[in-house]
């Protein structure tokens, strides 16, 4: 890498300047021998041993920053470090080849799968953008400007600048629409691109800028098929309706604006004088027609451009936007219960009635999923409920309908009964926890393993606390308000609002196909309260919400399960599930790769606002069969942002303020108690030594 940098630079620019560039001519009478071209090699050559994902993120990073570097301020070791990156990937990439004879595992594969381009093209118009952001800023004065002007002569004012620092901003207001596959932000970057490359050729040092803009157009339109997320009809009516009010307001705003204050002026007013001064301000030319001479109508007139070039801005957003997901409607709810009281296998699938979740047909509406679009993936809660012989297609028709609107998607939470038929169609899979499934036929508790719950059981007969179990909206109201009450402590001590999408809600209990089974003592007190959704395919139950109250009875949460479960077997039901252990068993199999590893690790460290251990072992303790539950994924690269998706999917109310407020009190609580460990040191410390009676 360090040779290629320091031999063919010289050469490469030497060549340039031959053929016209004064830059290059400038650049290849510039000395380097700097260790950082080996550098950059290495760089390169090790980058070609990561996951694919991983490589090609850091190729769009690594030649990002050298190509914003160069575009800018280009220097000689600029052009060395491309081509000493080039070559050290180069010889990467031939020892990858050779690996991969003993490691298939290793083979090379395409660096851009289809679903990566419009990412990779959003990338490449966000850089243009911030070469003519940045460039409006830095360009040094020079002939192109002058010739621009004279052709345009609109005042003393450089306005090419101001254009290349609108084109640059348009550019970066696109680009996201572009990450998403929009049509309409495609059509909007080919205009801007095209802009652009006019505005750097005629006003960039090197021309180098040029190139660049043209590469990343060729780019755009190599790939136009990927662009096929059609704006909605609301979005793309709010976007017009936006420029139309733009159009007519700026004008009618500025006019009357300057007929009010038309004594704040030095000019007598005139219409033609304020339409003259209205064009003037929106180009950012010098001549003037209205001079003001109070400060109201200075300020005023600093309003216009303004008013005027932020409302085209939002105009343009309004066109790109994603479209919301349709809501379900009652037809469709109603359909999708009959499929489900057929179909619903795992714990989740009751969830996908859930309100808020969004409802998608398979063929011959024969099958569905239920989902949520947060932060523009569509999370589908579980696996599609329908007939098998209908979940491939219906997967593949979500999949399509995704990508017409823009959104990536996940299946979370699927069940590893359906693992295989994601994985033939091509997507990875993820393990993200383990289902607690307990077979109720065979269940007695008898043995030492069950030793806990029948402690329990024995000690609710001796204090003289009664199971009670109802079906939903029998609750008594006394017993009902409790639980309510009960409900508001528990989510006031997590310090978080209460969940949904895979959890239900207090109001739950009152739903007639939810049962919920309460721990009562003999003054109508409910020490706490369990409700059970149900799974209608396996003839069982799930349990959903688990609510103590503080100072219960010690033990009772094994006492309503364990009552509970012995009724749910003598009513003739064949299993129960306890639900999901959220990271159970990521990293059992001791599978070599680092997510599932950092999955462990948090499974074993987070226990400040999510217990995960405790609560796997409370689980374990009614010896269930456990099953993989998994994400299901394209892209393990978009794990961080799939995660937040989620994150937003339980808790929409999320926001800045409450993640402020999270990591505040967890960093105050970290602080308490490495001052009570200290003190407790320092007493130990500081306490004499017992006395010795010898």
């Amino acid at each position: 890498g360090h040779l290629a940098g320091f031999l063919f630079a010289p050469l490469l620019l030497g060549g340039l300047g031959k053929l016209g560039a004064a830059w290059a001519t400038d650049l290849s009478g510039v000395r380097d021998v700097g260790a950082s071209n080996g550098v950059m090699g290495c760089a390169g050559a090790v980058l070609a041993f990561l996951p694919d994902r991983f490589r090609r993120n850091m190729y769009i990073l690594l030649l990002s920053a050298q190509i914003l570097l160069f575009a800018l301020d280009p220097q000689v070791w600029d052009v060395e470090h491309l081509l000493a990156f080039a070559a050290g990937a180069l010889v990467g990439r031939f020892f990858l080849k050779r690996a991969a004879r003993l490691q298939p595992v290793l083979a090379v594969r395409p660096m851009v799968a289809r679903r990566q381009r419009p990412w990779l093209v959003a990338w490449a118009v966000g850089i243009v953008g911030i070469i003519n952001f940045l460039g409006a800023f830095l360009l040094a004065r020079h002939p192109g400007l002058a010739r621009l002007e004279e052709w345009v002569p609109v005042g003393g004012l450089p306005w090419p600048r101001h254009l290349l620092l609108a084109t640059g901003i348009a550019l970066l207001v696109i680009a996201p629409g572009l990450a998403t596959r929009q049509r309409s932000a495609w059509r909007a970057a080919m205009v801007f691109l095209v802009v652009s490359i006019a505005l750097q050729l005629h006003l960039g040092i090197t021309r180098l800028e040029a190139v660049i803009a043209a590469t990343f157009l060729w780019l755009l339109v190599h790939w136009r098929a990927e662009f096929t997320a059609s704006s909605p009809g609301p979005t793309a009516r709010a976007g017009r309706r936006a420029i139309a009010w733009v159009v007519c307001f700026v004008p009618l705003y500025a006019l009357v604006g300057f007929y009010v204050l038309r004594t704040g002026f030095e000019e007598p007013f005139g219409w033609t004088a304020a339409i003259g001064e209205l064009g003037r301000r929106l180009l950012f030319l010098d001549e003037r027609f209205l001079t003001p001479i109070s400060r109201r109508a200075e300020w005023f007139m600093g309003s216009i451009p303004l008013v005027a070039w932020v409302g085209l801005l939002y105009a343009l957003t309004r066109f790109i936007r994603r479209p919301a997901a349709p809501a379900a409607d009652y037809t469709d709810a109603e359909h999708a219960g009959k499929l489900l009281a057929l179909y619903g296998w795992n714990g989740t699938s009751y969830m996908t009635l859930q309100e808020g979740n969004s409802l998608f047909f398979g063929p011959d509406r024969g099958c569905y999923i239920s989902y949520r679009v947060c932060s523009g993936i569509a999370i589908a809660l579980g696996d599609p409920i329908g007939p098998d012989n209908l979940k491939s297609e219906t997967i593949a028709a979500f999949a399509r309908f995704t990508d017409r609107n823009g959104w990536d998607h996940v299946f979370y939470a699927a069940s590893i009964a359906d693992r295989d038929t994601y994985l033939r169609i091509g997507y990875e899979s993820l393990q993200i926890g383990e289902d607690s499934v307990i077979p109720l036929r065979s269940l007695d508790f008898k043995g030492k393993r069950w030793q806990n719950v029948r402690t329990a059981i024995n000690r609710a007969r001796r204090e003289g606390v009664r199971f009670m179990i109802f079906e939903g909206g029998t609750i008594p109201s006394d017993l009902r308000e409790q639980m309510t009450e009960i409900s508001k402590e528990w989510t006031s001590r997590k310090n978080l609002p209460e969940m949904g999408f895979t959890l239900g809600r207090t109001e739950d209990v009152d739903d007639p196909r939810v049962i919920t089974a309460a721990a009562v003592d003999g003054s109508g007190s409910v020490h706490a309260y369990v409700d059970w959704l149900p799974v209608y395919a396996r003839n069982g139950r799930v349990l959903d919400l688990m609510r103590r109250r503080s100072g219960a009875m010690s033990g009772v949460m094994e006492f309503v399960i364990g009552m509970s479960l012995l009724t749910f077997k003598e009513r003739g039901e064949e299993m129960a599930s306890l639900s999901v252990a959220p990271l159970a068993g990521v990293d059992r199999d001791g599978e070599e790769s680092f997510v599932p590893w950092a999955l462990g690790r948090i499974f074993e460290r987070f226990d400040k606002y999510y217990d995960f251990r405790t609560l796997f072992r409370f689980k374990e303790r009614f010896q269930p069969a456990w099953e993989p539950v998994y994400l299901i994924h394209h892209d393990v690269s978009r794990l961080v942002a799939i995660t937040l998706a989620i994150l937003r999917a339980h808790l929409p109310g999320l926001d800045l303020a409450l993640v402020a407020k999270l990591l505040g009190s967890a960093a105050v609580e970290k602080l308490f108690r490495a001052a009570e460990t200290r003190r407790s040191e320092r007493t130990v410390r500081d306490r004499p030594p017992p006395h010795d009676p010898r």
